[in-house]
């Protein structure tokens, strides 16, 4: 068999047929959805027409934060709605008021490594720090997958990211994310996955690879994936109090073989990192953080969607 890279064996794993990255499109089953109300929303009159029930009402992962609290009736009226359909459609609401839907995802014990998770929300993909394909999704995808249980995708060509090095200790996930998307160019990996693989002395922590992941789209991936190590196994047993994983994902760890063909390769050595900043208004705007114009400023925003880890409030206080 040909030798393959881990977003190849993820996907791999749920066809019967060999796949060849970019080549064709296949239908692949997914073992989670994750859902908002800002997005689920824009489904439901859809749904109703239909007639139809989601597929698996257990392998939905909705939660409520965008318009949560609502700031306007029109958004009271669409979390109502959101919500009612839930309730309707059988979907569990325990996560409904909780937090940001992405971020609770890898928070969750149903998340696992070996999976494919899709999401109407294109943060969906910071679920991939767990060695997991997750990729974001348009409404009408979204809809036929809430429908079927599958969605149509073609195999996206990786390119490896070797991060070596040590990591100093006032650099974080989001300068690694930063220096990334500074060196493919901003949208310069449209269609493709990124495969980190975390080769540094001491590892990087859980909180920075997420958010790593997370911003892969902010380079236009399709997905990005941390090839599974101690430092995973490690964020699981705490996340998990000690749980195996769920039923049917036993041994479902994924490393991708050598010899897997790549369309390009990343080395970054993070001892040589500087602190990054993107300018605002565009991401090919970025700069060492040392080298931007100083700004007097009287607010800051940490709960980022990218990132608003503990790493990050921790940082913050330490100021």
């Amino acid at each position: 068999m040909t030798a393959q890279t881990l977003t190849e064996k993820l996907l791999r794993r749920k066809v019967a047929s060999p796949i060849v990255p970019g080549s064709e499109m296949f239908r692949i089953p997914v073992d989670l959805v994750l859902g908002h109300d800002a997005t689920i929303a824009l489904l439901i009159e859809r749904f109703k027409k239909a007639g139809r029930r989601i597929w698996d009402p257990a392998r939905c992962f909705f939660a409520a934060d965008h318009f949560t609290p609502p700031s306007t009736p029109e958004r009271a009226d669409i979390l109502h709605r959101y919500l009612s359909f839930m309730k309707e459609q059988a979907v569990p609401a325990d996560l409904a008021f909780r937090g940001i839907s992405h971020q609770l995802l890898v928070e969750d014990r149903r998340c696992q490594p070996g999976m494919v998770i899709c999401g109407a929300d294109s943060h969906t993909v910071m679920a991939g720090a767990l060695g997991s394909f997750a990729c974001g999704m348009g409404s009408t995808d979204i809809l036929a997958l809430l429908l079927t249980g599958e969605v149509v995708l073609s195999v996206p060509e990786s390119i490896r990211i070797e991060f070596v090095g040590t990591l100093p200790d006032w650099l974080f996930g989001k300068d690694l994310a930063l220096e990334i998307i500074r060196l493919l160019g901003e949208g310069g990996a449209v269609d493709r996955a990124l495969e980190y693989h975390d080769l540094t002395t001491g590892g990087i922590p859980m909180e920075s690879r997420l958010t790593i992941a997370n911003m892969a789209i902010e380079a236009g991936a399709t997905n990005g994936v941390f090839v599974p190590d101690d430092t995973l196994r490690r964020y699981l047993a705490e996340r998990d109090g000690g749980a195996g994983p769920i039923a049917g994902f036993e041994g479902s760890w994924l490393l991708p073989d050598e010899g897997a063909r790549y369309g390009q390769h990343l080395r970054i050595d993070v001892s040589k990192l500087r602190p990054l900043v993107a300018l605002p208004g565009d991401l090919s705007r970025i700069i060492a953080a040392e080298d931007a114009e100083p700004r007097a400023v009287h607010q800051v925003f940490i709960g980022s969607c990218a990132g608003g880890r503990l790493e990050d409030l921790a940082a913050t206080a330490r100021l």
